[in-house]
Order: structure tokens, then C-alpha cells, then sequence
């Protein structure tokens, strides 16, 4: 069981309510463990708390709503477009400007893989 740690909720919002189950939208600091949080929610409420489902829909300054789907990024990869897509400095890491890979690397990547990319 991991120990306690200080976490920052920037927002927590209610989405949906029904009598047994909530969904919420949770925006918060990097080490965040939401499930954690789900249990806290309801210790908070005198009851028991877990997390049905869970999607990231945003991690710094990269949103779910501007990403691509596999076959979208193999199509941009297949017309030499690729490039359009990638995003660098300031979003992927301070001071990366760009990144050459080889074969097997763009492979995985387009995989949706970015195990062994540094």
C-alpha cells in the first residue's frame, strides 16, 4: 500500500450523479493516484469507493481531443506527413527540438509504443 503523499486538485467536478455511482472530472498535479482518491471519496462519504473506469483525457499540455488514432498516424506516416503531428519542445520535454529514429523505433511508435524512445 503506498503511503500518504501531497497531492493538489486543481478541479474536481461532478459530471453525473445516479443513486449507487458518480462520475466525476478530476484535474490534478502530476502523482495524483485517482483510484486512491476514488477510496478517499468514499471514506469521505461513509461508505466504500472504487473506480469503475478511468480515462486520462489530458497530461500537461497534450489533450486527448488532438490526438490522432493509429490509423490516422500510420496514414500520416505512409504520405510523409508525420512531421505535421509531432509535437516537440516545451510539450514532449524542454530543449527537444526533434528526434530521429531508427526503423525499429518509428515501428513501435507508430505501435503507439514509446518504451526505449530516450
Amino acid at each position: 500500500m503506498l503511503g500518504p503523499r501531497r497531492i493538489e486538485l486543481f478541479d474536481l467536478r461532478l459530471i453525473t450523479l445516479a443513486p449507487a455511482a458518480f462520475d466525476v472530472l478530476v484535474t490534478c498535479s502530476s502523482g495524483t493516484y485517482v483510484r486512491a482518491l476514488a477510496r478517499d471519496l468514499g471514506r469521505s462519504l461513509m461508505t466504500r469507493g472504487h473506480l469503475a473506469a478511468l480515462r486520462r483525457v489530458a497530461n500537461g499540455r497534450l489533450f486527448v481531443e488532438e490526438a490522432l488514432t493509429p490509423d490516422a498516424l500510420r496514414a500520416a506516416a505512409a504520405s510523409g506527413r508525420l512531421g505535421d503531428h509531432v509535437r516537440a519542445g516545451g510539450v514532449l520535454g524542454d530543449g527537444i527540438t526533434g528526434m530521429e529514429l531508427a526503423a525499429e523505433a518509428a515501428r513501435r511508435l507508430l505501435a503507439g509504443s514509446v518504451a526505449g524512445m530516450n
